[in-house]
């Protein structure tokens, strides 16, 4: 139930600040996924699915429910996919605003899912898989 809360406000955390944003100049309509692949609306979900449910699988088969720092990561790669893909569902892109002067333009369930990534693997390191 804990992690249910995390995710729910993880996904009004995201999708406040992309309605806050989405009036700026900096706005940008991300039609595609990241590192510039597009292959289309509908196959772009069904990657995003694919990945959703590659974790999904992967957290249910692999990870045991009393390491907190991996439940984290979790609910912050779940909690970014999923404000992503309800952006692409309902809208038909997602909303990115944040631009470092990288070559990118992201948002904050971008940032959520590299965090939880980065603590998975930092995590998983050395531990069979």
């Amino acid at each position: 139930m804990r992690m249910l809360k995390s995710l729910f406000f993880l996904i009004l955390l995201d999708q406040i600040t992309k309605a806050y944003f989405v009036s700026r100049d900096f706005f940008v309509r991300n039609y595609g996924l990241p590192f510039g692949l597009d292959f289309g609306l509908v196959w772009n979900i069904a990657v995003v699915l694919a990945g959703l449910f590659f974790f999904v699988w992967y957290y249910i088969k692999t990870q045991p429910r009393d390491d907190k720092i991996l439940v984290l990561a979790f609910a912050l790669v779940f909690a970014g996919a999923i404000s992503n893909l309800l952006d692409r569902l309902f809208l038909g892109f997602v909303r990115d605003f944040a631009d470092l002067g990288l070559g990118f333009v992201f948002n904050l369930a971008d940032i959520f899912i590299a965090i939880g990534l980065i603590l998975i693997f930092s995590q998983t390191k050395g531990n069979e898989v």
